[in-house]
């Protein structure tokens, strides 16, 4: 099921998620889809469907912030910035609690000094 994130207390899908819906997704009346807002995950359900816009309600609500049974914690060297930019990304999208950047003897990327970009990255 698709799913999509706004930021406003109307559960509004912008622009480019409603042409995703639409023109993408081909969706049609009476399928669903759910919107993420504030730790909580809602279920839609289409009502009707045009060209450029399309109507829905919310058929079901759920909090999605649940406690985790454990805690996960990555220790990584610090690899060069692409590498750890998408480290960084995957990581949190998979709900790493703690992310403990490491310099080890054999660490590529070198930190000089406090000033150092890197260290405030």
């Amino acid at each position: 099921m698709q799913r999509y994130i706004v930021d406003n207390k109307e559960l509004k899908l912008d622009e480019s998620d409603k042409r995703h819906i639409i023109n993408v997704m081909r969706m049609k009346e009476n399928e669903c889809f759910q919107i993420v807002f504030d730790k909580k995950l809602y279920t839609c359900l289409i009502e009707s469907i045009s060209k450029k816009d399309l109507v829905y309600k919310i058929i079901d609500e759920k909090d999605i912030y649940k406690e985790k049974d454990i805690k996960v914690i990555i220790a990584s060297s610090i690899i060069k910035e692409q590498k750890m930019d998408f480290m960084l990304q995957k990581a949190t999208e998979l709900g790493v609690d703690e992310i403990i950047p490491i310099v080890s003897e054999r660490t590529v990327v070198k930190v000089n000094d406090k000033s150092d970009n890197k260290i405030n990255r």
